[in-house]
C-alpha cells in the first residue's frame, strides 16, 4: 500500500547541536521528500513526497504523506481513503505537513481540497495509522480559507494551525493568524494571535510542556526579516472578552533581534533551546535552503551549526532516547 519513489542525492542529516558535526542518516527522503517529523519514540519519520501516475489509481499525480522506519525501511503511504471497500492512497489533493500525535497513533496533515481545479483551499485532517478498524479520518477545518497544520500539543488535546481569514481589504488583515483547535474536532477554534505584518505569523510550535509556543514574524509591519517570539497559550486567545486579561502575561516575548531571517523553528525536547533555519535577508530568499542555527530559549547563546553552501532546512530534534 505504497508508492515507489525515485531517490535523489540530497541526504537527510543528523547534526550535533554542540559541535555542528553532521552524519548521514538516510541518502534521501524519496524523490521530493520534505516536511519531515520524528515520531514521539524516535523510531519513525513522517514526511510528504511526490507520488506519480504509475502508483496511483485513476492515473493521478499528487503529493502524499508517508511514514517509514528511521533506517529507511517500510516506507508506505498513510494518507489513505476507502475506494470500493478497499483502502488506497487518496489520489485527490496535495497532502503535506504531517504532524504526529503524542501517542504516535495518529497523524495530522494539510490537504488541498480543490487543487485539481486550480484552487487553493487547504484544510486540516487527522487520520489513524493502524488501519485495522479503518482510517478514522477527521476533518478539523471546513471553510474557504487556507488552513495549514503546524503542531500537535504535547498533551494531545489540541492542534496549532495557521489561517488567513480576511475581514477587510487591508493586506495585513489577509496575513495568516495562529489558531488552536481540539484534536478530536470538538469545540470551537481559538485564535491565539493576530498578525500585524504583511506576511503574518509562521512556523508556530508548542513548547515541550504545551504551556507556551514559539513562532516567527516580522518585528515591525514593514520589516524585511523574521524574528522568533515566544508566547503563552492558556487564557491568551485573541478575543474581545480576553482583551482585559491578556496584559503582560500574554504579551509575546521577542527572542531574537538580528539580521537573520529566521524560519522553520523547533524546540529541543527539554525546552532549553530552539533550532531554526535562517537566511541573511528576506529579500535575498534562498530557494534551496539556508543554514541551521540553535539558540537558548532565553535568547542567549546563538550558534551556527552548518557551514559551506546554504542548502540546509527544516531542523527537527530527535527524541532524547536517540
Amino acid at each position: 500500500m505504497g508508492c515507489d519513489v525515485l531517490p535523489i542525492p540530497d541526504p537527510f542529516l543528523a547534526l550535533d547541536p554542540q559541535t555542528g558535526e553532521a552524519r548521514v542518516l538516510l541518502d534521501s527522503l524519496g524523490h521530493y521528500g520534505r516536511d519531515h517529523r520524528w515520531s514521539p519514540d524516535g523510531e519513525r519519520l513522517a514526511y510528504s513526497d511526490a507520488c506519480f501516475r504509475d502508483c496511483l489509481p485513476h492515473g493521478a499525480e499528487t503529493r502524499m504523506v508517508y511514514v517509514m522506519n528511521a533506517d529507511g525501511t517500510n516506507r508506505h503511504v498513510v494518507s489513505l481513503w476507502r475506494n470500493n471497500g478497499k483502502l488506497e492512497p487518496n489520489p485527490f489533493g496535495t497532502k503535506s505537513r504531517p504532524i504526529w500525535a503524542p501517542s504516535g497513533e495518529r497523524i495530522a496533515y494539510t490537504r488541498c481540497m480543490n487543487c485539481e481545479l486550480g484552487g487553493l483551499n487547504y484544510e486540516v485532517f487527522t487520520i489513524d495509522l493502524d488501519t485495522t478498524d479503518g482510517i478514522n479520518l477527521i476533518r478539523l477545518t471546513d471553510n474557504s480559507y487556507g488552513d495549514y497544520v503546524e503542531d500537535w500539543s504535547p498533551g494531545g488535546s489540541t492542534i496549532l494551525y495557521r489561517s488567513a481569514r480576511a475581514t477587510s481589504d487591508d493586506a495585513r488583515d489577509k496575513s495568516p493568524d495562529i489558531y488552536e483547535i481540539s484534536a478530536d474536532g470538538s469545540g470551537p477554534r481559538k485564535k491565539l494571535m493576530r498578525s500585524d505584518s504583511l506576511l503574518g505569523k509562521a512556523h508556530p510550535r508548542y513548547g515541550p510542556r504545551g504551556e507556551r509556543y514559539a513562532y516567527t514574524e516580522w518585528p515591525e509591519p514593514d520589516s524585511v526579516d523574521n524574528e522568533i517570539y515566544i508566547a503563552n497559550v492558556d487564557g491568551c486567545e485573541d478575543s474581545d472578552e480576553m482583551k482585559n486579561k491578556r496584559q503582560e502575561r500574554c504579551a509575546p516575548r521577542q527572542l531574537t533581534d538580528n539580521d537573520l531571517d529566521e524560519r522553520e523553528i523547533a524546540w529541543s525536547p527539554d525546552g532549553s533551546k530552539i533550532a531554526f533555519r535562517a537566511e541573511y535577508e528576506y529579500m535575498t530568499y534562498l530557494p534551496n535552503g539556508g543554514h541551521i542555527y540553535v539558540i537558548n530559549a532565553d535568547g542567549t547563546g546563538l550558534k551556527k551549526l552548518t557551514s559551506g553552501d546554504p542548502v540546509y532546512g527544516r531542523p527537527e530534534w530527535r527524541p532524547p532516547s536517540h
